[in-house]
């Protein structure tokens, strides 16, 4: 894993982090009433619960790497198509709805109800598993870049959260965000199908 495909896995990272999503809506209804401590909150949840399924993703198709071999290619192609089909989906999918766990209050509760949020999303490790292996090796990866991986998992979905909370509790109005959510969602549903398209070309 060279520092051209960390860039690339971060620039992946940070532009799904960015999307339109409920995870986003729950960050900026908590800076919005409460202040940016709060959003910070919830950005750690989600920064968390991403965490949790990264490091899973992580040791988990390595130890499938190691178990399969040859085989593995066979994951791959299925990793592959898994994102290319997660790609069309946002490329169709409609405006995204609140959360009804934006009710919390308080700076534990939110951080609650984003890493709660987060991970009731049991598909991201589903994603997680199938983007990794477009770029890292995971069958001879090292601790040291299995560590490069999740620090940059980290800031790629932290930064953009925090960036809403402060926009958001600096009273930045959205009206123009929302009007253009869905063709932003388009965009990044057309890089995660190439992403996943990439996946299949390297996999042989």
């Amino acid at each position: 894993m060279d520092f051209q495909q960390l860039i690339s896995l971060f620039v992946v990272l940070v532009v799904l982090a960015a999307l339109p999503s409920a995870s986003v809506l729950l960050v900026i209804a908590r800076s919005t009433a409460n202040g940016f401590r709060h959003g910070v909150a919830v950005s750690s949840g989600i920064v968390c619960a991403d965490l949790l399924f990264a490091t899973l993703a992580l040791v988990g198709m390595s130890v499938v790497a190691e178990l399969l071999g040859e085989l593995f290619v066979f994951v791959k192609y299925v990793g592959g198509l898994y994102l290319m089909w997660f790609g069309w989906f946002l490329i169709r999918r409609g405006p995204v709805e609140a959360d009804p766990l934006a009710s919390s209050a308080s700076v534990l509760g939110d951080f609650v109800a984003g890493f709660l949020l987060t991970l009731g999303d049991a598909k991201a490790i589903f994603f997680y598993a199938s983007l990794f292996p477009a770029f890292v090796d995971l069958g001879h990866a090292t601790t040291g870049q299995f560590a490069a991986v999740l620090l940059l998992t980290a800031i790629a979905v932290g930064v953009p959260k925090l960036a809403y909370a402060k926009l958001a509790s600096s009273a930045v109005l959205f009206s123009s965000f929302s009007r253009y959510r869905v063709r932003i969602r388009q965009v990044a549903g057309i890089g995660v199908l190439g992403t996943g398209a990439l996946v299949i070309v390297k996999a042989p």
